[in-house]
């Protein structure tokens, strides 16, 4: 019995740590033109764009589980780490801030990738 319960992988599984392992790249990436202090680049935007649908795509697979009646042993927790997951890129990644300065998007960019690629880990961890 408990050796099932462990085998149990969580949803979205193979998901999260592609979104990982992007998110970390598109940290260092960010962090490079916070650095020389350039502004972000459509790559980048589209690069963060991208990190976010994957987040929103993880956040509702997780919620549609709990929905679905599995119960990890913090649920409460899970579902602020789920509602994190979709909504932290889109409320956080800087768009169209013609008055910020170049290193301050950048800057806000990095730690936007960094904040969603930690939640999309601890919600992987703490299923």
């Amino acid at each position: 019995m408990i050796l099932a319960a462990a085998t149990t992988r969580p949803p979205a599984d193979g998901l999260a740590f592609t979104a990982v392992v992007y998110g970390l790249v598109l940290t260092l990436w960010t962090l490079t033109s916070t650095a020389r202090g350039t502004a972000l680049s459509t790559t980048q935007h589209a690069a963060g764009a991208v990190l976010g649908l994957a987040g929103a795509g993880i956040g509702a697979a997780y919620l549609v589980s709990l929905a679905g009646g599995h119960r990890p042993p913090s649920t409460g927790t899970n579902v602020g780490y789920a509602l994190a997951a979709i909504l932290l890129l889109p409320l956080a990644w800087p768009r169209g801030a013609a008055s910020m300065k170049p290193r301050m998007a950048a800057g806000s960019a990095c730690v936007a990738a960094l904040a969603l690629t930690v939640v999309v880990l601890r919600l992987r961890v703490t299923w």
